[in-house]
């Protein structure tokens, strides 16, 4: 995700999770206002081609990483 600076980015943020929970919790009929998101978030600089493509690997296989969060 591309951002000019940190309000920019939690302004971005704020928009992705507002949107992805409230049609979440519509398809699966739960009560408005029910949380999917953690109220915080980090994140970290991309500097590097390196350090994008470790970035990219991480987010394709992070589900495998965590294989006991999913059982």
């Amino acid at each position: 995700l591309l951002a000019e600076d940190k309000k920019d980015l939690s302004e971005k943020i704020r928009k992705i999770k507002g949107a992805s929970s409230f049609n979440f919790n519509r398809q699966n009929k739960l009560p408005k206002g029910s949380r999917l998101w953690a109220r915080r978030f980090d994140f970290k600089l991309i500097t590097t081609n390196d350090q994008y493509i470790n970035t990219c690997r991480y987010i394709e296989t992070n589900d495998t990483h965590h294989i006991e969060r999913w059982n």
